[in-house]
C-alpha cells in the first residue's frame, strides 16, 4: 500500500473506493472551477474600482523597476520587504491581475482536491460542492476587493495544505514559505489553520511544525530587519461579528467528524 493510500484524506484511514468516486470528484472540481472561472471573467468584464488595487499595483511597479528594499516615493519613505516580496515580484513580471486570477483558480483547485480526499475517508460528510463554491467565492471577494497582494498567499497556502495532506515535507515547506513571503497576513492565516489541524490531530504534527516554521520564520525575519510600522483599524463591532460567525460555524459543524 502506498503512502497516498495510507493517508487518503486529512485523517489516516484508507479510502474505500466506490464506482461513483471518480464521477463525484470530477463533479466537485468542475463546479468549483466553473464558479472560480466565472468570478474571474466577470472581474475582467466589470473591472470594478477598488482602493486596495492601487497599493498592490504600485508595489508591483516598483518591483518591475528593481526596487525591492526601500520606497522613497511615499512621504519620507519606508522599507518594502516586511510587507511581502513574492507578490510584488510576480505582479511585476506577469501583472497583478493575471497573477491574482491564476491564484483564485489554483487555490480553488487545491481546495477541491483537499476536500475530495478528506471525504473519501469520511463517507458521512455532506456534499462538498457547497464548500468548494463558498471557497471560490471567498477568493473572488479578495479579487473584487482589490486585495491582489494577498491572493498569491492564498494560493501558496492552499498548496501547502494539500501537500501537508499528501505528506510531502520539502514541497510543503517551500509552499508555506512562499505563502508567508507573499503576505504576512497569509502566514498568520495559514498558522491558524495549522493550529486547528494540530488540535484535531488531523495531520502528522512533525509536518505541521515544519509548515509553521517555514511560514513564519522567513517573513518574520524580514519584518524584524525591515520594520514598516503603521496600523489598521479593527473596530469592536467587526470583532464581535467575526466572533459570532466563527462560533456559529463551529456550532453548525459540531457533528462533522474530523
Amino acid at each position: 500500500m502506498s503512502a497516498d493510500d495510507e493517508v487518503a484524506g486529512v485523517g489516516f484511514m484508507p479510502a474505500l473506493a466506490s464506482p461513483t468516486d471518480g464521477a463525484g470528484s470530477r463533479r466537485v472540481r468542475l463546479i468549483g472551477m466553473a464558479c472560480a472561472g466565472a468570478i474571474c471573467l466577470m472581474y475582467l468584464l466589470v473591472n470594478p474600482p477598488s482602493q486596495d488595487f492601487a497599493s498592490g499595483h504600485f508595489r508591483a511597479q516598483l518591483a518591475s523597476r528593481g526596487v525591492y528594499l526601500w520606497n522613497n516615493l511615499w512621504f519620507g519613505g519606508h522599507p518594502l520587504p516586511g510587507f511581502g516580496v513574492v507578490s510584488p515580484v510576480l505582479g511585476g513580471l506577469f501583472g497583478v491581475v493575471p497573477v491574482s486570477m491564476v491564484s483564485v483558480l489554483v487555490a480553488t483547485w487545491c481546495f477541491a482536491l483537499l476536500i475530495e480526499r478528506w471525504r473519501s475517508t469520511k463517507p458521512g460528510l455532506p456534499d462538498p460542492v457547497v464548500g468548494v463554491v463558498l471557497f471560490a467565492c471567498g477568493c473572488g471577494v479578495n479579487l473584487w476587493g482589490g486585495r491582489l497582494t494577498f491572493l498569491p498567499a492564498v494560493m501558496f497556502g492552499a498548496l501547502a495544505l494539500l501537500l501537508l495532506q499528501r505528506e510531502r515535507p520539502w514541497l510543503l515547506a517551500g509552499c508555506a514559505a512562499l505563502c508567508g513571503l507573499s503576505s504576512p497576513l497569509g502566514a498568520l492565516s495559514l498558522v491558524v489553520i495549522l493550529a486547528a489541524a494540530w488540535l484535531a490531530r488531523s495531520a502528522p504534527r512533525q509536518l505541521i511544525v515544519i509548515a509553521v516554521l517555514a511560514a513564519v520564520v522567513p517573513i518574520g525575519t524580514l519584518i524584524v530587519l525591515f520594520p514598516e510600522g503603521g496600523w489598521f483599524p479593527f473596530t469592536a463591532g467587526s470583532l464581535a461579528l467575526l466572533t459570532a460567525a466563527v462560533i456559529g460555524a463551529g456550532w453548525c459543524g459540531r457533528a462533522v467528524p474530523l
